[in-house]
């Protein structure tokens, strides 16, 4: 399924704070020797849909808007492959712990609760 074919999911304010803390936390783009400080995204590396790791940082990875959607080579959304391939290795703890957590049932409601809790807000 292409890029432009995603179904997109409405963001609220607490997607607007997950990006806001994932970029914040890492400054730049995090892809191998990038480092760009300009025009930087949070990715979630399991998607929004899920939502028992939608508002996790550890979900979360910044990257520049080329390496997050428009380069060829290496994209977050262009190559989805290798973006999971670079991602666990980069972060083998976080992904498994993002795999792990995944299988786990949540409601939308009870995520933005653990989110709040969490950060208190």
């Amino acid at each position: 399924m292409g890029y432009s074919k995603i179904k997109k999911i409405k963001l609220n304010k607490y997607d607007k704070l997950w990006s806001q803390f994932v970029s914040e936390r890492d400054g730049e783009c995090l892809y191998d020797r990038c480092h760009q400080t300009e025009g930087l995204n949070a990715h979630h590396f399991k998607g929004r849909s899920c939502k028992s790791t939608r508002l996790l940082l550890i979900n979360g990875v910044t990257l520049c808007a080329s390496h997050h959607v428009f380069n060829h080579e290496f994209s977050a959304h262009k190559t989805p492959e290798k973006f999971e391939k670079w991602f666990k290795k980069t972060y083998p703890e976080r992904y498994q712990e993002i795999r792990k957590r995944a299988q786990t049932m949540m409601s939308e409601r009870d995520a933005i609760k653990e989110f709040c809790e969490n950060y208190n807000l």
